[in-house]
């Protein structure tokens, strides 16, 4: 068997076509017509499957560029992968068809939270940021605001700290002063605003709580043993 040797900027470009909708038409014609009657979730198997491909191929770009800058075209591929988390550009340069940021975002945001591991990078916790306004909680869905939060601590590796302040910080004032703010009698505007606060509340929280017990491995074997105040965050 002939093994032919793909080179970096190859490989960069065949993740990140992984992670559009490049192959997506494609792929869901196969297996549509071979299989046209398995679906999963209520879903045809080719569009559950494009989020596994898309987060695989986030980790499989991370990983090779782990920490450092090893492709000569870095800002171009670091430009890409912000449009699949942002969704500021609706179109695939490679192919025009469109980009569901549904599908590109998880992959996208690993892909450059690995890529910047412990760099400490300004730039990218400001590409990151958890939503600051009222439209971007609506328009961000809560969960890629747990998955920013867990790669920019991976940036910012040297901030993460066993502490209840240092939990509190991840949330921004704007998130904190909504879910304060709650009460029983709500209309039906309001009922839509809490729902977002409080869904980004929790998911910043566990972001947090993953990237200081999961990944920095904070010793939670006794809850005795952890620092004041997170004795709250450990079931």
């Amino acid at each position: 068997m002939i093994v032919k040797e793909i080179s970096k900027e190859d490989f960069s470009k065949n993740c990140l076509g992984e992670l559009s909708n490049r192959s997506l038409r494609m792929r869901t014609m196969t297996v549509s017509e071979t299989y046209p009657a398995i679906q999963l979730g209520g879903c045809p198997i080719a569009l559950s499957e494009r989020e596994g491909y898309a987060v695989s191929a986030g980790f499989s770009l991370g990983l090779f560029a782990l920490g450092e800058d090893v492709l000569g075209f870095m800002d171009t591929l670091v430009g890409r992968l912000c449009q699949y988390v942002h969704g500021k550009e609706i179109h695939n340069v490679m192919d025009g068809t469109p980009i569901n940021v549904d599908v590109t975002a998880p992959g996208a945001i690993i892909a450059l939270g690995l890529i910047f591991l412990k760099t400490e990078s300004e730039v990218m916790m400001s590409r990151l940021s958890i939503p600051h306004t009222h439209f971007d909680l609506q328009y961000v869905r809560p969960d890629f605001i747990m998955l920013r939060v867990i790669a920019l601590n991976l940036i910012m590796w040297s901030r993460v700290h066993p502490s209840n302040d240092w939990i509190q910080s991840q949330i921004p004032e704007i998130i904190k002063n909504g879910v304060k703010g709650l009460s029983d009698e709500v209309g039906d505007d309001d009922e839509m605003d809490a729902e977002a606060f409080v869904q980004a509340y929790v998911h910043i929280v566990a972001g947090a709580c993953i990237s200081l017990f999961e990944i920095k491995a904070v010793n939670v074997a006794s809850g005795n043993n952890l620092p004041k105040g997170l004795s709250c965050y450990v079931d």
